[in-house]
C-alpha cells in the first residue's frame, strides 16, 4: 500500500542489469548476422560471420563497461546524497 522506495530501487537495478545482458547479447547477434549475410554475398564463409562477431563482441562489451561505469556512478552519488558525511576511509577503520 505504501510506497516501498527500496524494493523499487532493487527492481529498477534489476530491469538495467537485464537491458545491459540484452543489449550485449543483441550486439553480439547483429554483428553475427551481418558478417554472415556478407558472408552469403561474397561466398567468403566464414571469413565474414568471425570478424562479425568479433566485432559484436567488442561493441557490446564497451557498451556494457559505458552502462555498467554510469550505474557506478549513480550508485556511487546517491549513495553520497543519502550519507553527507561519506564513507569511512582506510585511516577511519585503522583508528577504530
Amino acid at each position: 500500500m505504501g510506497n516501498d522506495r527500496a524494493g523499487d530501487d532493487g527492481t529498477v537495478g534489476l530491469a538495467r542489469l537485464a537491458g545491459m545482458g540484452t543489449e550485449f547479447l543483441s550486439a553480439i547477434l547483429a554483428g553475427g548476422l551481418i558478417g554472415w549475410l556478407i558472408d552469403r554475398w561474397l561466398g567468403s564463409a566464414p571469413t565474414g560471420l568471425v570478424i562479425g562477431l568479433i566485432l559484436g563482441i567488442i561493441v557490446g562489451g564497451v557498451t556494457f563497461i559505458r552502462h555498467a561505469l554510469a550505474a557506478n556512478r549513480a550508485a556511487s552519488d546517491a549513495y553520497a546524497r543519502s550519507h553527507p558525511g561519506g564513507a569511512p576511509g582506510p585511516k577511519d577503520k585503522a583508528d577504530g
